[in-house]
């Protein structure tokens, strides 16, 4: 299931495992976000916490927040 539709249903995808294209499903987060999730994920061989989220550029409190009910590990 594609992780557009996932978002839509309302079903959290995977922070871990999720593609650089999937990752753009979620509300406020653009190709560019994206990019740097799955890069910061390989650097640390997977996100241990959903907070970590915060050492990405161009992801503060408030796009972190938002994000974050979109998503699980």
């Amino acid at each position: 299931m594609s992780a557009f539709y996932k978002v839509t249903l309302g079903i959290p995808i995977s922070l871990n495992t999720e593609s650089r294209h999937g990752l753009t499903a979620i509300p406020g987060i653009g190709p560019s976000i994206a990019g740097a999730i799955v890069r910061e994920r390989d650097k640390r061989m997977g996100f241990q916490r959903m907070d970590e989220m915060l050492s990405i550029p161009g992801i503060g409190p408030t796009l972190y927040k938002k994000a974050a009910r979109y998503l699980r590990l």
